[in-house]
């Protein structure tokens, strides 16, 4: 998780996905020595067997799928946010149906130890290869504040709601193991599908990012914010050597600093940028939030960049190198 200031980039359905993995390695683990162990029956094998070939089957289509989409994007020379949001919403929408569906076969079909497991695995490898393929290859991420929104709030009230709503409906059936079922299987998928209606939401929105945009290592002056790459104007050429040294100017647009160009603070790193190149770095979150060129670090400024605070410190540097 990248920490910066007020907000943060992840994903809160990467780290469930990681669960789901471990998970679905145990349990293929346990099947295994299952096998070794029990007394042998062509049951066991044709339940585990059909198990291994269908994760394989999903594996394959999502690939297939994915394949199809990216293609389609280049056809139609689709931007690099949009490839991301299409891809992510996918993904989203593959993991919620792999979440619900044993939340719902479980009520009708009850413990039925083979049917139980495979089902249960096979939807645990839906769940993380719907992560693996479509969210985590596509080169962004979502946006999330350090405090939850109300939002997030509510899914998560909603999400226990139903949750206790099932788990008491599972304690109204006869037989013990079908009610250990039903309560564990909404205990385990309830989770995947809160973060993921809510992830949804969010790219729905728009509220994603560019993955990891870094400074260029070869000039300090380049950086990436959101689709667009910020690089400095050609630099002037300077009348005397005294003169170019005592010059101080922004390191985007190369404009000196004055009344007009303004210096503005970003409040979570301090680095200082002219009035008109936050602004521009503002248009790319609709006057939401700026990305540092320099250091990726998240400012939130909601509103135009005459909100930053003005850097008096060089705007009195100023004065004292005209009075000279």
């Amino acid at each position: 998780m990248i920490t910066c200031g007020d907000v943060y980039f992840s994903s809160l359905t990467s780290y469930y996905c990681t669960i789901h993995l471990a998970t679905s390695v145990i349990l293929g683990l346990l099947g295994v020595l299952y096998l070794v162990f029990a007394e042998i029956s062509i049951n066991n094998f044709i339940y585990a067997g059909g198990t291994l070939f269908t994760c394989i089957i999903i594996g394959l289509v999502f690939r297939m799928i994915h394949s199809m989409i990216w293609c389609c994007h280049k056809v139609a020379k689709i931007k690099q946010l949009r490839k991301c949001k299409n891809l992510m919403i996918v993904g989203l929408v593959s993991m919620m149906v792999f979440g619900h569906a044993p939340k719902i076969w479980i009520f009708f079909i009850g413990y039925d130890y083979y049917v139980f497991w495979s089902i249960s695995i096979i939807c645990f490898m839906g769940v993380f290869l719907s992560y693996y393929v479509f969210i985590d290859g596509a080169p962004c991420e979502v946006l999330y504040r350090t405090e939850p929104s109300k939002l997030y709030k509510s899914t998560l009230y909603l999400h226990v709601v139903a949750l206790v709503a099932l788990c008491r409906v599972a304690t109204t059936y006869s037989d013990i193991k079908d009610t250990i079922a039903i309560i564990g299987v909404q205990v385990v998928f309830c989770p995947g599908c809160m973060f993921a209606y809510y992830d949804l939401y969010k790219v729905l929105i728009g509220e994603i990012r560019v993955k990891h945009p870094t400074v260029n290592n070869h000039n300090p002056n380049i950086g990436v914010v959101g689709n667009a790459q910020v690089q400095p104007a050609p630099r002037p050429r300077a009348e005397t050597t005294e003169k170019a040294e005592q010059k101080i100017e922004c390191k985007i647009c190369l404009l000196e600093y004055s009344e007009i160009h303004v210096p503005r603070i970003m409040k979570e790193c301090g680095h200082t940028v002219c009035e008109n190149c936050a602004d521009n770095l503002l248009n790319y979150s609709n006057k939401k939030y700026m990305i540092c060129p320099f250091c990726q670090m998240v400012t939130v400024v909601k509103g135009p960049a005459s909100l930053l605070p003005k850097n008096y410190g060089i705007m009195d540097v100023l004065d004292s190198i005209k009075d000279k």
